[in-house]
C-alpha cells in the first residue's frame, strides 16, 4: 500500500513510499514513464547510482552500500520488470534504463552523480553516459563490456535467454543468486528479490547484451571512468582491453583471485579500489573547478582593468576637447578685443 508523498520533481514523476507484504517495511518507490521503481539510498554526499545485472536487484550492492555509505551517497535501484520494481509494458532496453536513470536523478532532484554499473550494468552505464552526458561525473564500472562478442558468454547469455522462455524462473534466479552468493544468507536475499522480477523483462535486458555495442563510440565519453576486473575471470580480461583502448580518460585496476562477482564476493578490495578512486578523481574535479573559478575571476578583474582603463581615456579625450574648445573661445576672446582696441584708436 502506498503510505505517503513524499516529493515529486515538477515532472509528474512522484516519489512515494510503499509497504512490502509483511506490511513491516517502507521502501521508496518513484513513478517513471508510467512504471514504479523501487529504490533505496544510504549515507549521503557525492551521489553514486548502482546498476545491476538481469534477473538479478538492487540488493546485489548490499556490501558497497555497508562500506561506502559513510562518506558518499549510494543510490541502488531495481530496473524496472526487476526485483520490487513493477512490470515494463514497453521493451526493456538499455536507452530505456538509461531514460529512468535520468529521471530518477531528475526526481531526487541531483543535478549530476556517478554510474557504478556491475557486469551488463556497466553496459547500460556507458549507454547513459553517450545519451546524457551532462549528468554524470564518471562511472566505475566492474565486470562489464562494450560488446559482447566472444563465444563462451554469448552462449552463456543465449542459454539463459532460452531457459527463461522455458518459463524456468526459478531455476534461474536460483543459479544467478547462487553464482554471486558469498554466503547462504547472501544467497536467500538475492533469491528473494529476484524471484519477484517479471521474467519477460528479465529475458529482455539479457537479449540486449547479445546486440549491443557501443565500442565504437567510446571515445565520445569525456568523463573518468574506473575500470575494475578480476584477475581469474580471464575471459572478460578481453572487454578490459576494449575499454582501456577506447576510452580517453580511464583506471584499469583488477582484483586478484577474483573472479567475476566481485560485488559480492570480493566487497572489501572493491570498496577500497572504489574509494580510492573517487576520492582522486573528485580531488581533480575540485582542482579542476576551482581553476575555472580563479580564471573566470581573473578574466573579471581583467574586464573591469579594461573597462577602467577605456573610461580613462575616454575621460582624457573629453579633457582634450574641453580644453581645445576653452583654447579656441579664449583666442576668439582675444582677436575681439584686439579689433575692439583698434576701433577706438
Amino acid at each position: 500500500m502506498a503510505k505517503k508523498c513524499m516529493d515529486a520533481d515538477g515532472l509528474g514523476n512522484s516519489i512515494t513510499e510503499t509497504s512490502n507484504k509483511r506490511g513491516a517495511q517502507f521502501m521508496p518507490t518513484v513513478v517513471l514513464n508510467g512504471t514504479r521503481i523501487h529504490y533505496e539510498t544510504a549515507g549521503s554526499g557525492v551521489p553514486i547510482v548502482c546498476i545491476h545485472p538481469p534477473m538479478l536487484s538492487a540488493n546485489c550492492f548490499d556490501y558497497l552500500k555497508e562500506r561506502l555509505s559513510d562518506q558518499f551517497q549510494i543510490i541502488a535501484f531495481d530496473i524496472r520488470g526487476h526485483g520490487v520494481s513493477g512490470r515494463s509494458r514497453q521493451k526493456l532496453s538499455y536507452p530505456l534504463i538509461a531514460g529512468d536513470i535520468r529521471q530518477l536523478l531528475d526526481a531526487l532532484r541531483l543535478p549530476q552523480a556517478y554510474l557504478c554499473g556491475y557486469s551488463t550494468g556497466g553496459a547500460v552505464a556507458l549507454q547513459a553516459m553517450l545519451m546524457y552526458p551532462d549528468r554524470f561525473y564518471g562511472a566505475i564500472l566492474i565486470s562489464t563490456m562494450s560488446e559482447t562478442s566472444d563465444w563462451i558468454n554469448r552462449s552463456l547469455i543465449w542459454t539463459a535467454v532460452q531457459v527463461s522462455r522455458l518459463r524456468a524462473k526459478r531455476l534461474l534466479t536460483a543459479v544467478l543468486s547462487a553464482g554471486n552468493a558469498d554466503v547462504l544468507q547472501a544467497f536467500k536475499s538475492l533469491y528473494r528479490s529476484a524471484i519477484r522480477g517479471h521474467l519477460r523483462n528479465g529475458r529482455e535486458y539479457f537479449d540486449c547484451s547479445l546486440h549491443y555495442s557501443c565500442t565504437a563510440r567510446l571515445q565520445e565519453i569525456k568523463s573518468p571512468v574506473q575500470l575494475i576486473y578480476g584477475q581469474k575471470d580471464i575471459f572478460f580480461h578481453k572487454y578490459a582491453r576494449i575499454l582501456q583502448r577506447g576510452l580517453p580518460h580511464n583506471t584499469l585496476q583488477f582484483i586478484p583471485k577474483g573472479r567475476h562477482q566481485l560485488p559480492l564476493k570480493n566487497a572489501d578490495e572493491l570498496s577500497g579500489l572504489i574509494r580510492s578512486w573517487l576520492e582522486h578523481t573528485e580531488a581533480e574535479r575540485e582542482r579542476e573547478q576551482r581553476a575555472k573559478r580563479d580564471s573566470a575571476r581573473a578574466l573579471g578583474q581583467e574586464r573591469e582593468f579594461a573597462y577602467a582603463h577605456e573610461q580613462e581615456q575616454e575621460l582624457a579625450r573629453v579633457y582634450e576637447r574641453d580644453a581645445v574648445l576653452t583654447g579656441s573661445a579664449q583666442a576668439g576672446e582675444s582677436a575681439a578685443e584686439r579689433e575692439g582696441e583698434l576701433d577706438r584708436g
